[in-house]
């Protein structure tokens, strides 16, 4: 410890030192924070019913991630988004997709609802993922039902 408090003594190396690791604490905790607050929105979500989320943007234009819950039959409960540069961008509910069918989200140009471009590619992507474990589960459904009936028999 004394090396190293000898090599830093009264230079400007120990404060650069310093505030580096000061800024690289407060953006750890404030990583910490936004990943807590995503967490509880998405456990809050998933209570409504089958929950995806998509993501659409880069590290540089910055993201978009929109949390999508639909029921079992392909319709939209629930619909937020998320984008903003800070850790302190709150998640936002879009109530212009709620009760549009899932199939709605995946046309080639879909109607913008008042969302970025950016936007609703996140919500395609979750619309999309919905769509697949829907579909998943309703063959599963089948397959059950398919035994159900050849033990019957």
């Amino acid at each position: 410890m004394s090396i190293l408090s000898d090599l830093f003594a009264g230079s400007e190396l120990a404060v650069l030192a310093g505030i580096l690791i000061f800024f690289f604490v407060v953006q750890a905790l404030g990583a910490s924070w936004q990943a807590r607050r995503m967490v509880s929105t998405m456990k809050a979500l998933f209570q409504h019913g089958t929950l995806a989320v998509g993501m659409s943007g880069n590290i540089y234009r910055g993201k978009v991630y929109a949390f999508l819950v639909a029921d079992d039959q392909g319709a939209i409960v629930k619909a937020q988004q998320l984008k903003g540069w800070t850790v302190f961008a709150p998640p936002r509910p879009i109530e212009a997709l709620i009760g549009l069918q899932l199939g709605d989200l995946l046309v080639e140009a879909p109607k913008n609802k008042g969302l970025s471009k950016k936007a609703m590619q996140a919500f395609s992507m979750a619309a999309r993922t919905l769509m697949d474990r829907l579909e998943e589960r309703q063959a599963a459904l089948n397959v059950e039902a398919d035994g159900c009936t050849a033990l019957s028999s």
